[in-house]
């Protein structure tokens, strides 16, 4: 198998890209994401998951190499059936997986590419028909041969035949192996794997169709937009501290409406009923506190109840001078120690060493599930970690927010949506006690104000590569109201589940 490996200095977290069949790893080293190192696959040799997560981890963790506190798998046409079983079997701290253009059902009437077509392709295969294979995936003459410049090895047509005769060997996944991967990303000028045949083969998993997207996709885009880069995510939340609390309007509202909608459900609870509650025992943790926006809501209620408290967050300014002094009276007041935690919610450290299986009655977490690269792997991770009886409050912001961006510049976070939380949630065992969805629209006298709003919170809604020049179209074309108001809209999302008891 092929294999480039690019390292960064002082990279704490790994991007696998498993390409498609005809294309080598050279032709996408120009990749960068910050604060990730790089590793490229491809001429797979094996589609064995204990043999590609053996031969991975003697590539990234030589002598002397530190792990991992993160790793983001990303499979890309024939790559997505090569990683299907790597990921299945892997234990290397995964969190995102990312399929585009591509199903677990590779050579399929139905849910691939039709079998007709590749017993063609293998029959016929020389340089010529090569060539043509990938000018079919890119679509663009002169994008093919920006990408082939990058390549000095000249083909191998025998080595490329083995692979794709591979490939034919190797059957279809089983149907449960869909669910390894977190989001779809499927582009509607596929000439390759047909779009069609893609949207039946991940019905139920969370989808991204893109109508102008070809089979070989921009993967620096898809970096830039799906990756979340936590240090500026970091960076910029720190950078609000001061302005945070009298501009995040929409957090504040979605913290007392996350609370009172956690109280309808847990006054009724078997946990405020059961002993722990009663014995002050509860053990509670939030991830990504913020300023305590939402902490301030539910502490000095919740406080004497509890024998474990713990908060976190990955701001280096965490936790600031207000949110210690708040704390701290609390603590006074009822004699009990709360812990902070700083650093990535999706970390190694936080899985192993805060989120243990069933050690929590209360998980909060508000307006922080978006900045996630995969918030269903943490949803998972939670269930796991809740106890029988417990509750866990979670509010986000869904698809819609911040639409004004989105529309203009056609790029942004990709927010996680209700439907997809829900089941996400019940899958891993939990019980969906409440689910709302509410839309917020915030208006301001021009563009610049709003988007100064979004800055004054830290929301980094904007693309990460965002020009000057991408910025100045993005006001002279952002959505007025008749009144000329500046418009800014938020779609918050309230989900309130449950681990019940065992009878």
């Amino acid at each position: 198998m092929n294999h480039l490996l690019i390292r960064h200095h002082s990279s704490h977290s790994l991007l696998i890209l498993f390409l498609g069949w005809g294309f080598p790893p050279e032709a996408f080293a120009g990749l960068h994401k910050d604060g990730f190192d790089l590793l490229i696959l491809s001429g797979y040799t094996t589609m064995a998951g204990e043999e590609l997560d053996r031969e991975i981890k003697d590539w990234v963790y030589g002598p002397g190499e530190d792990c991992y506190n993160e790793i983001i798998v990303i499979g890309w046409s024939f790559g997505v059936r090569a990683a299907t079983e790597f990921l299945a079997e892997t234990n290397l701290p995964v969190t995102l997986r990312l399929a585009i253009n591509g199903t677990i059902s590779h050579i399929d009437d139905h849910n691939g590419i039709p079998e007709s077509i590749f017993r063609g392709t293998l029959s016929r295969l020389d340089g010529s028909t090569l060539a043509k294979f990938r000018l079919r995936c890119v679509s663009d003459r002169d994008r093919l041969t920006r990408l082939m410049n990058n390549v000095t090895l000249s083909d191998d047509i025998d080595r490329v035949k083995e692979e794709l005769a591979l490939f034919s060997r190797t059957p279809s996944a089983s149907s449960d192996r869909k669910n390894v991967w977190d989001k779809i990303i499927i582009g509607e000028k596929d000439r390759i794997f047909p779009p069609d045949n893609q949207r039946k083969s991940w019905n139920g998993n969370d989808v991204f169709i893109f109508d102008d997207m070809a089979h070989t996709p921009d993967f620096q885009w898809i970096l830039d937009n799906f990756i979340v880069d936590k240090q500026k995510v970091s960076e910029k939340f720190s950078l609000a501290v001061s302005s945070y609390s009298d501009n995040a309007l929409s957090q504040q509202h979605v913290a007392q409406r996350l609370y009172s909608k956690f109280r309808q459900i847990f006054d009724h609870s078997e946990l405020k009923a059961g002993a722990t509650y009663s014995d002050n025992n509860m053990s509670l943790i939030e991830l990504g506190v913020g300023s305590g926006v939402f902490t301030r809501r539910y502490f000095p209620q919740l406080i004497g109840h509890c024998q474990k408290m713990m908060l976190s967050d990955i701001q280096k300014s965490f936790p600031d001078e207000s949110l210690c002094r708040f704390i701290t009276d609390c603590e006074a007041k009822a004699n009990v120690r709360c812990e902070f935690i700083h650093g990535d919610a999706e970390s190694v450290e936080m899985r192993e060493k805060y989120l243990l299986p069933v050690s929590y009655d209360l998980i909060f977490s508000a307006s922080m599930f978006q900045w996630l690269n995969s918030p269903a792997t943490m949803l998972r991770s939670c269930a796991e970690a809740l106890r029988h009886g417990g509750i866990m409050a979670l509010s986000f912001y869904g698809p819609g927010t911040c639409r004004e961006i989105q529309h203009i510049a056609g790029a942004g976070l990709k927010y996680p949506s209700a439907e997809w939380m829900s089941r996400t949630a019940s899958e891993a065992g939990l019980s969906v006690d409440l689910v709302e969805t509410e839309e917020e629209v915030l208006l301001f006298d021009t563009p610049t104000e709003a988007l100064r709003h979004l800055r004054l919170t830290g929301v980094n809604a904007l693309p990460g590569n965002s020009s000057p020049t991408a910025i100045r179209k993005l006001l002279a074309d952002w959505p007025v109201t008749p009144d000329l108001k500046a418009t800014l809209t938020f779609r918050p999302v309230y989900i309130i589940l449950s681990k019940h008891c065992k009878n």
